[in-house]
């Protein structure tokens, strides 16, 4: 200890004459014993402390614990853990028992029989331990590690690969989703919108409406709007549908309305049945398009992928040929890069070109949809019965393949096409011919062409977001043309107003520099009943100087007829005021054709916790007058409101808008902010005004119960308890769970627990002496509280105001006392951290001694 300085020395010198003297007694194959001298604890010398479970580790006392669970550097969960102390009485072992087995993926092809039984076995209610008594890891999998963090308070488990059922990234099995629970969902949208002049007065008011109904595994979904303004007042049904998850076939099924995807053929409304992938149900590392990268390694090798430098997928694979599946989609990017890094530090670089766009799909992934009903969309409601399917198949590492039909009585319409990945980018093709007997017409056939294009150029950081181009022959009409010529439920024919002849569009956005990027966006459509071409092009420019943003648009319009259209400049100032509450100044100058120039300067930022108060302030100036806007909004637990009020050169405009949800359930009605698709119902009964961490606008309420807006369906949610703002007495046996929720359900989130108070008593033993450092403390339950620290101090989380506590420091039946308490009136202590008490520690007898036994072993 010659580098510590002196006052450093004599402090260490200090710390090993209190707390004891130690020699180590390990073997090559052991960790290291340390044995502690009782002699040197002050207070009665020690006598009779048991410090055994501390000669090596920290091991925890044999039993059960509510702990999360950590599985090759991934959390599986939380779950009741039972603990033993191995045959050297040193190490904590790990009792694996058949619910734990079963949530770690193992393959049972190259389990042991007895795990084989586990695995391939029917799952009982209520699965415990091996019968035989603890099983330890090393009976799971050989090489496995099981290991308890005490300083987390965490278990943690490692096997070998060999062991584990391969599975993508993110993969959740589905026997962990969550259909939830029955609820009543609600979200609604209130606005009110009132503009007020010399001569007259309009108030328009809005709500709508999402209600929902959860029983089992189906949805039940309603969608409607109240108006009430200058026409009247109504309500107007938009939608309603049931719908079920069928997770066999990765899919969902919708009964009644719903929307088509618009993957191949216009997306179009309908009442009806639909059958349909639903890509959400994939791990996030299948979702999208990324290719399948192949090779063959010659030793244990690492694999590094990598995209303009940045690693994107890294692991280790074993001699021989390998296929890498699972790596997340990035996009539209650059080639990728792999590097193959052998054992022996040789290296080969490949390149495996990589370009994306929507229709792409990853190697034997597939997509389909299969709708059956009359649409909803055209210009009048028709009562033709529709059929459409839709199937897209990615056959290569580089080629999707797809098809689609479109069936009414007098309507029929197939496409064929794919989409391929080459070294110049991503392109998609596909033709559409279509049959149409149309009214007063008669049959009329055509091809309409597609082709549209993606790609990265990383030496001039150009990327070409999206380029199509589509071509229609004269006869050819597609469904919403159909739908329109269609005779309406009332017998009326509409016409078909501006049929497509070509459209052409043109995304790039360019980076220059490491500051200015350059968007370009151009589109030209034709028409068969219309001279000339509708043409829109926009530029704009943004560079960020310091802190401050400036961007610049150019955007001009032209009509079909090729006559001047509208024009518009606008240059625009973003400048922060403080990085941390948001408070930002803007400014913008437009010069438009038509309306001449207009100048707008203003302020906006939030305040509060969580930034739950948000304002702004806004000047304009433009040929009419100046005007001037104040807005404000709050986020609070149960609402989102804002409104805002304006002034303009003879009128007066204000507004109100209220946005909010609620779930009803068997514990009662607890409201929320907007409900999104799937929800989670927190129940705490004891943690009244604990957050949700994340989500810091769901609190839980009186009630004991939080809702949180939104969680991701199908993924591993974990849900965290802040408990700050609780009380002081609540006690958790967790403040983490997860949940798995399917899409549309509300998962309940149960954290068990209890009130409790934390108590620091001032205890002695009946001769007066200190009680023994280290003696464990547990309540009447078996269940452990506390432990007795320096100066005979008992640092205790109990839940009533009067007790018995047990304190033991050895496994003769001589080596505990029973400690009676009686705590002062709750209100004395409010606000401190501890409530103090005192008490005497009386000599247990046998028979007590027995039942503490007997409840810590059912413990």
């Amino acid at each position: 200890m010659d580098w510590l300085p002196s006052p450093g020395r004599r402090l260490c010198v200090a710390f090993a004459v209190l707390a004891g003297t130690w020699t180590s007694t390990a073997r090559a194959a052991d960790p290291p014993a340390v044995e502690f001298d009782p002699g040197f604890l002050i207070g009665r010398s020690g006598r009779g402390v048991d410090l055994r479970r501390f000669s090596s580790g920290n091991a925890m006392p044999a039993g059960t614990y509510r702990t999360d669970v950590v599985f090759n550097e991934r959390i599986l969960g939380t779950f009741d853990i039972r603990l033993e102390i191995d045959a050297s009485g040193r190490q904590n072992l790990v009792c694996m028992d058949d619910a734990l087995v079963r949530r770690l993926g193992l393959d049972a092809s190259k389990a042991s029989e007895a795990i084989q039984r586990v695995l391939l076995g029917p799952a009982r209610e209520t699965e415990s331990a091996a019968p035989t008594g603890c099983r330890p890891i090393g009976d799971v999998a050989a090489g496995g590690v099981a290991r308890f963090d005490t300083t987390e308070q965490r278990l943690e488990l490692s096997i070998p690969q060999i062991y584990l059922v391969r599975s993508a990234r993110g993969y959740v099995p589905p026997e962990r989703w969550d259909s939830g629970i029955t609820a009543g969902l609600l979200s609604y949208r209130y606005s009110d919108f009132d503009v007020s002049s010399a001569s007259s007065s309009t108030t328009q008011r809005f709500l709508g409406l999402r209600a929902g109904f959860n029983l089992g595994d189906y949805r039940l979904r309603h969608d409607g709007s109240y108006t009430s303004g200058f026409d009247g007042r109504k309500y107007q049904a938009i939608a309603t549908h049931v719908q079920r998850a069928v997770p066999e076939w990765l899919s969902t099924l919708t009964l009644g309305d719903g929307h088509t995807d618009g993957q191949l053929f216009d997306s179009f409304g309908f009442r009806g049945v639909q059958l349909a992938s639903d890509d959400q149900m994939l791990p996030d590392s299948l979702r999208g398009y990324a290719p399948v990268v192949r090779g063959e390694a010659r030793t244990n090798a690492r694999v590094s992928i990598r995209q303009n430098g940045v690693v994107l997928y890294e692991t280790v694979v074993p001699p021989g040929p390998f296929a890498i599946g699972d790596m997340y989609a990035v996009g539209a990017g650059s080639d990728l890069q792999v590097t193959i890094t052998e054992a022996d530090g040789t290296q080969r670089v490949t390149a495996v070109p990589y370009a994306s766009m929507p229709q792409l799909l990853r190697e034997n992934a597939h997509r389909y949809a299969i709708t059956l009903g009359t649409p909803r969309q055209g210009g009048g409601a028709t009562d033709a019965l529709l059929l459409q399917g839709t199937y897209q198949r990615g056959l290569t590492n580089w080629l999707t393949a797809q098809a689609g039909l479109q069936m009414t009585p007098r309507f029929a319409a197939v496409l064929v096409g794919g989409a391929v990945v080459t070294p110049v980018g991503a392109i998609a093709l596909d033709a559409t011919v279509s049959r149409f007997d149309a009214p007063d017409i008669g049959p009329q056939q055509g091809t309409s062409l597609r082709a549209s294009y993606s790609k990265y150029i990383p030496s001039t950081l150009t990327n070409f977001l999206f380029a199509a181009y589509r071509h229609s022959t004269a006869h050819y009409y597609s469904l919403r043309d159909a739908l329109q010529l269609l005779p309406a439920a009332d017998g009326s024919v509409h016409s078909v107003p501006g049929r497509s002849r070509e459209y052409a569009s043109l995304t790039i956005n360019q980076a220059i520099g490491a500051s200015t990027s350059l968007a370009l966006t151009s589109i030209s459509q034709s028409y068969w009943d219309r001279p000339g071409h509708d043409r829109t092009f926009r530029l704009s420019v943004g560079r960020r100087i310091g802190r401050a943003s400036v961007s610049l648009s150019l955007s001009r319009d032209l009509t079909v007829s090729g006559a001047a259209g509208s024009s518009r400049a606008m240059l625009t100032l973003d400048l922060p005021l403080d990085g941390e509450s948001g408070w930002t100044a803007n400014s913008q100058v437009t010069r438009d054709r038509q309306q001449g120039m207009s100048v707008q300067a203003g302020v906006s930022g939030s305040a509060g916790e969580d930034h739950r108060y948000g304002f702004n302030l806004n000047e304009s100036r433009n040929s009419a007058g100046n005007s001037t806007s104040i807005g404000g909004i709050y986020r609070g637990a149960l609402v989102t409101m804002s409104g805002s009020a304006s002034r303009t050169p003879g009128s007066t405009q204000r507004s109100l808008n209220v946005d909010g949800g609620a779930v009803l359930h068997g514990g009662g009605v607890t409201f929320s902010n907007t409900l999104g698709d799937a929800v989670g119902l927190v129940h705490a009964p004891v943690a009244a005004g604990a957050s949700v961490v994340g989500s810091p606008l769901s609190t839980v309420n009186a009630d004991g119960y939080a809702v949180i807006p939104y969680l991701s369906p199908y993924n591993l949610n974990t849900v965290e308890l802040d408990m700050q703002h609780a009380s002081p007495d609540a006690q958790l046996d967790t403040t983490t769970e997860l949940a798995v929720p399917r899409s549309g359900s509300v998962v309940l989130i149960d954290f068990k627990g209890r009130r409790g108070r934390s108590v620091l008593i001032n205890a002695r033993a009946e001769d007066g002496s200190a009680l023994p450092f280290s003696a464990t403390v547990t309540d009447e339950s078996g269940r452990a509280v506390g432990l007795v620290g320096q100066g005979s101090r008992i640092e205790a989380s109990v839940e009533g105001d009067s007790g018995r506590l047990l304190v033991r420091w050895g496994d003769d039946p001589g080596d505990q006392c029973l400690l009676v308490y009686q705590l002062p009136p709750a209100a004395e202590s409010a606000g401190a951290l501890f409530t103090r008490a005192e008490g005497v520690c009386r000599r247990a007898t046998s028979e007590i001694y027995s039942e503490s036994r007997a409840s810590q072993a059912a413990q």
